[in-house]
């Protein structure tokens, strides 16, 4: 059933532009995938070495799913179904490290990035999105989040990503991890 997954045809351009950055041979992990619209992008446009899909909603993973044999990407795209809080320890164990995390996360609390920061390699990428009227505002919840996990960070990009609702904004901020 359509109406249990979520799809912003809106996020086209944020797709092209991510995919563009990727460099040959990056392990990317995306976070909150969906229906796997980045990792297929990615896969599509880029080189990737590997492309890892993780969505907590079990109707999102299993279109996901449907998305990478469509595309033929089967050994490219990595669907993983699970809540990133259990998924990012297991990829920790296994010692999988990521150039490249691409969070296109839904309006959450929480902004996961203490588990991002978990299996960024140095000097590795991550895309974040977050939701606000001021970038300040995401921009200071990284920094802090960043310190948090003794973490240094370069804020490369911050961009409007599209508007929510009035004054309320998708923010991307595009930042490297210096350690």
């Amino acid at each position: 059933n359509i109406d249990t997954t979520y799809f912003s045809p809106r996020l086209s351009n944020e797709r092209n532009e991510i995919a563009k950055q990727v460099k040959n041979g990056e392990n990317v992990l995306v976070l909150f995938a969906g229906v796997a619209p980045f990792s297929i992008v990615i896969a599509k446009m880029a080189k990737p070495k590997k492309v890892y899909s993780v969505e907590i909603n079990r109707e999102g993973s299993k279109y996901a799913a449907e998305n990478v044999k469509l595309n033929k990407l089967e050994g490219i795209v990595e669907v993983i179904q699970g809540d990133v809080k259990r998924i990012i320890p297991k990829l920790s164990k296994e010692k999988l490290k990521f150039e490249r995390i691409v969070m296109p996360r839904p309006q959450l609390k929480n902004t996961f990035l203490e588990s991002a920061f978990k299996v960024i390699k140095k000097k590795g990428v991550i895309n974040y999105y977050g939701f606000s009227k001021e970038p300040d505002e995401i921009a200071e919840s990284i920094n802090k989040e960043a310190k948090k996990a003794k973490k240094k960070i370069e804020i490369m990009l911050i961009k409007k990503a599209g508007e929510i609702a009035p004054f309320r904004y998708r923010w991307r901020v595009d930042f490297k991890v210096l350690n």
